[in-house]
């Protein structure tokens, strides 16, 4: 059924960590596309800038999301800040 799909979301919902990040919603996971990345206090859009089977890496202004796939975890970089935050994955297929 792969061939016949019509649409596909992958989410990742994120543990509670000091940085605030709630979700990643990617509703189309092709390079240049937008994604919203939603934090406690603010949404901001970022921008699909490498996508593998293994990885993403979304990017705005100063802050850089690294996402295992496998794994779920999420590596963001604000600045000079590094966090290693654990999340979710779930795909959503029709």
């Amino acid at each position: 059924c792969d061939d016949f799909t019509r649409f596909e979301q992958e989410r990742y919902e994120c543990n509670w960590n000091r940085h605030g990040l709630v979700e990643v919603d990617m509703r189309s996971t092709d390079i240049g596309e937008e994604v919203p990345v939603t934090f406690t206090d603010q949404t901001i859009t970022t921008t699909i800038m490498e996508e593998t089977d293994n990885n993403f890496t979304l990017l705005k202004d100063n802050l850089i999301l690294r996402i295992d796939r496998q794994s779920g975890i999420i590596r963001l970089t604000r600045g000079t800040r590094y966090a290693t935050i654990d999340c979710k994955r779930t795909v959503f297929r029709m």
